[in-house]
């Protein structure tokens, strides 16, 4: 709603400034300062309402998280195979040599980074809905 003032007003400052420079030439000195105060007030309110526009909307479902594509972005050999999964906790980026990182909320390894890689948008976020039991209850939402 405030995205609509804000263009409403800054298109009624443009058609003031058009009207002051001759589109109306007999409204005279006083009615021209008059149509800038006008103008000059309409862009500094339809400016403030864009510049300040929070009515985001509610998040954006993107879907699930690509742990192996992700896993190999960052230098691993994959990501461990989901029959070896039994909670979100048990996800592990794996070196050729076996060993293994774990995706985290925070640290080397992060959920949040791994849905910014899978969709490839630096607004996306990771929740996980189901932290101790399904394996594949992460997903990935965008602000």
């Amino acid at each position: 709603m405030k995205t609509a003032i804000g263009i409403l007003s800054l298109i009624a400052s443009a058609l003031s400034i058009l009207a002051f420079f001759g589109l109306q030439p007999r409204i005279g000195k006083t009615g021209k300062v008059l149509v800038s105060i006008v103008a000059l007030a309409f862009c500094v309110f339809g400016s403030f309402l864009l510049i300040n526009d929070d009515s985001t909307g509610p998040p954006t479902l993107l879907g699930g998280v690509d742990t192996g594509d992700y896993c190999r972005s960052k230098g691993y050999f994959r990501s461990n195979f989901p029959n070896e999964v039994h909670h979100v906790k048990d996800w592990k980026c794996v070196n050729s040599d076996g060993s293994a990182t774990p995706i985290t909320n925070k640290g080397e390894l992060a959920w949040d980074d791994a849905c910014r890689w899978t969709y490839r948008t630096h607004d996306a976020y990771a929740v996980n809905t189901d932290p101790e039991h399904a394996p594949f209850s992460v997903a990935c939402y965008s602000k």
